[in-house]
């Protein structure tokens, strides 16, 4: 092979079907809580707060549940 050759090969070599079209903006990532924002949450009791709040409304919607069996049944 001559080395007029090897030029003509490398530019053909990038001819071809053309790369598939790239999105113009990926979808953004929804916004998550920062590493500063969760140790400021749990300095500050934040988070103890919430997972109490969380614990009553699970206990009322439990004791809402019982409440209508017991009343099915007649009691």
């Amino acid at each position: 092979m001559s080395l007029s050759v090897i030029p003509v090969m490398i530019a053909m070599a990038g001819c071809g079907k053309p790369p598939s079209p790239v999105p113009e903006k990926a979808p953004a990532a929804p916004a998550g809580k920062g590493s500063i924002q969760t140790a400021v949450e749990g300095f500050t009791g934040k988070t103890a707060v919430d997972a109490g709040m969380w614990a009553r409304d699970q206990i009322k919607k439990a004791s809402e549940t019982h409440n209508r069996n017991l009343e099915e049944v007649g009691q």
